[in-house]
């Protein structure tokens, strides 16, 4: 079984550079993340995405989820690192590798339509998975 990562501080890194990534707070960041996938699903629809920067994409939407999970409740990078390498070795990297990083970034847009239908209700695991997809699309695009 392939993995992407194999230790927590692979990805504490990746959550620090999100960190440092500087969003506008003009609007939520759910109507910015919204403006992400967008732009995902229009490249996607183009001949342009060979000039798309994938893990700048995966580095912004991650502080995005992050500064979401960041307002409603805390975050434990130290449990999140946990979470994150048990369900990574649980599953393998296949699943995301096998279709890239378009595949991460579809993950992540079905993610986020379940995070709008909840409503702020039990919506921490959505939110936990969609920033563990942005942290191993980031880290994936990096390696390549």
């Amino acid at each position: 079984m392939t993995q992407l990562i194999k230790h927590a501080f692979e990805v504490s890194e990746v959550i620090e550079l999100m960190d440092k990534v500087w969003v506008s707070e003009k609007y939520l960041p759910s109507d910015y993340l919204s403006l992400q996938l967008d732009t995902a699903r229009r490249t996607l629809r183009s001949s342009n995405m060979m000039e798309f920067s994938w893990n700048q994409w995966f580095l912004y939407s991650g502080k995005l989820v992050l500064n979401l999970i960041r307002k409603t409740r805390g975050l434990s990078i130290e449990n999140f690192c946990d979470m994150l390498l048990l369900k990574h070795s649980k599953y393998g990297a296949e699943p995301l590798t096998n279709w890239g990083a378009v595949g991460v970034a579809i993950r992540i847009d079905s993610k986020f339509e379940r995070y709008k239908n909840l409503h702020g209700k039990d919506d921490e695991d959505t939110l936990m998975d969609m920033l563990g997809y942005c942290v191993l699309g980031f880290i994936m695009t990096k390696k390549v």
